[in-house]
């Protein structure tokens, strides 16, 4: 809304207006003190706004210890889709039968986990024929990924790279 296009008389009624909503005449008005005195706490003939700081703890506020029961435990083992199997304890001996039937306290997907343990487990679950399958495939792999990155290379690259890598004890052949 543009305020330029309105006349002298329509801009002293909106000011008129505009005064009556911060009037402090009406039923319940702020004192001065209200916002200036923020320790003081209302009551029921002095109403005014509580300034709660995070600073300061309330007066009857009497911190008491909690209790770690009821909690949950977690399966060690995971399903055929990785879940872990959930359960709520209500005490320690409770605990300490769970524990034995192979629970844990920590969140499964917290506990960190070595890949390369990972992949030594699924590598020995193979057997041995299936294993000297999977290092053959690798070499071959790496083979691969060689020749793709050896032919990207240009004629005087591929020179350079075959003079630096030939043994010491032999002399190039031209």
């Amino acid at each position: 809304m543009d305020l330029n296009s309105l006349n002298p008389e329509q801009l002293a009624s909106l000011k008129r207006q505009l005064d009556g909503l911060t009037s402090t005449d009406g039923r319940s008005p702020f004192r001065a003190r209200q916002l200036h005195d923020l320790n003081k706490k209302p009551g029921a003939t002095d109403p005014r706004p509580l300034f709660v700081w995070s600073a300061d703890s309330p007066v009857d506020y009497i911190p008491t210890a909690g209790s770690l029961y009821p909690r949950l435990m977690w399966s060690t083992e995971a399903d055929a889709r990785g879940n872990h199997r959930e359960i709520t304890v209500h005490s320690v001996e409770e605990q300490y039968l769970r524990i034995a039937e192979g629970f844990q306290v920590e969140v499964p997907a917290l506990i960190p986990v070595d890949p390369i343990e990972q992949i030594q487990a699924q590598f020995d679950a193979l057997s041995p024929e299936d294993q000297k399958l999977m290092l053959e495939a690798q070499a071959q792999d790496k083979r691969a990924r060689l020749q793709a990155k050896l032919a990207n290379l240009s004629e005087d690259q591929l020179e350079r790279l075959l003079a630096s890598s030939q043994p010491k004890g032999r002399k190039k052949s031209a």
